[in-house]
């Protein structure tokens, strides 16, 4: 039988690595987000650039 604080240690390691997982998912889909509106940023910006040198 659990004693109260092993329950209580237990669902807060749970809840820490809920957390954690939740805060690495939205820090990948953050990162996903950025790179997807940066990348095309930069190469339309590098291309035009291009154009006008040329």
């Amino acid at each position: 039988m659990m004693t109260i604080a092993s329950a209580a240690t237990t669902f807060f390691m749970m809840r820490a690595v809920v957390v954690m997982v939740v805060f690495t998912a939205m820090i990948v889909v953050v990162v996903c987000v950025v790179v997807m509106v940066v990348v095309p940023a930069v190469l339309f910006f590098m291309v035009c650039h291009d154009d006008s040198f040329d």
